[in-house]
């Protein structure tokens, strides 16, 4: 039931691990008439969160997904939203990419992820409410562990990695937590501008996750790195991998090798992609609206990024959360 086989013949082959879960449940359930599509709440959460291209049957099932969320008709799911504090808004998939999904996440990251599988198949209210408070609780927790991982991490870089030589960064600690490297290696990776491996060591072996930068394959790129890695899976943003000490040297000079074939110059560039330049006049709310048809986004449909030129300042910018910046512009029209 894997669409990456050579022998499948299923038309789409970038399926999350949970879309293809739900097809497995579709064909069980196909002759007794059970209604699979009230799952599509779940579908929807576990495509976002695991960064698949939002193309094709994802985008579909994502978007019916969206819908059963908003219909709210799981407790669990509405006891997530309200801790979240998105009560009486619209979810998107960004709502779940950055606040719901990382308080799914976190339990599993820091303890057990039997909290969340809890949360999800509850029908009781009280019991859901309980749950999703817990489960915001551990996400505080993973925030300071993750926010100590990544100062550390930087320091590392910055100390240690040579830009001139080094087209990736490899980075380990016998004092991390695995289940919170992924974040901080994406974080890192976003930063630097470098495919980033992070690899959390107990002992003599590793956990590593990694996250990619726009051109580089980062599966693709470990394929060729398969001798020095005890076991690895991914795609072309995200990986996992496990990996012995005494490797660890070889994979990091190989993976370097790859990237410097893979990559050029103008990779390591941080980039903004506009994809369209208009002035604010026409700006109105059936151009929003239109260009909320194009949604969900996520890799492989990136929201669309509007150029206004010529702007000038009416307030003093309020930085929000999460490093945005509201204020009022003009362009005299």
């Amino acid at each position: 039931i894997n669409p990456l086989q050579k022998d499948c013949n299923y038309p789409f082959k970038y399926l999350s691990g949970v879309a293809v879960a739900y097809k497995l449940a579709q064909a069980l359930t196909d002759d007794c008439g059970y209604d699979m599509e009230q799952h599509l709440d779940l579908v929807a959460l576990g495509t976002v969160q695991d960064m698949v291209p939002q193309l094709s049957e994802n985008r579909i099932l994502t978007r019916y997904g969206l819908d059963k969320i908003n219909a709210g008709k799981k407790k669990g799911i509405q006891a997530l939203i309200d801790v979240a504090g998105l009560k009486g808004k619209t979810i998107s998939s960004r709502q779940i990419g950055y606040m719901l999904g990382p308080r799914l996440n976190a339990a599993g990251r820091v303890s057990s992820a039997d909290l969340a599988l809890r949360l999800l198949v509850t029908d009781d209210e009280q019991e859901a409410v309980s749950l999703a408070k817990a489960l915001d609780t551990e996400n505080r927790h993973r925030q300071k562990i993750e926010s100590t991982i990544l100062s550390e991490a930087v320091n590392k870089v910055e100390s240690a990695i040579n830009f001139k030589d080094d087209k990736v960064i490899v980075l380990e600690s016998d004092e991390w937590h695995p289940g919170v490297i992924g974040i901080v290696a994406s974080r890192i990776a976003e930063k630097f501008c470098r495919p980033t491996v992070m690899i959390a060591f107990n002992k003599n072996e590793g956990k590593g996750s990694g996250r990619s930068i726009k051109n580089f394959h980062l599966f693709e790129a470990l394929s060729e790195c398969r001798d020095f890695l005890s076991s690895f899976g991914g795609h072309a943003n995200a990986c996992g991998i496990k990996i012995l000490r005494k490797d660890l040297d070889e994979f990091r000079l190989k993976f370097n090798a790859v990237a410097s074939r893979m990559l050029s110059v103008g990779d390591f560039m941080p980039q903004l992609t506009v994809d369209m330049e208009i002035p604010l006049r026409l700006l109105k709310h059936n151009v929003i609206e239109e260009l909320e048809t194009l949604s969900p986004y996520g890799p492989g449909n990136p929201k669309p990024v509007l150029l206004s030129k010529g702007l000038k300042l009416k307030s003093k910018p309020i930085f929000m959360r999460r490093e945005g910046i509201k204020m009022w512009v003009t362009d005299n029209n």
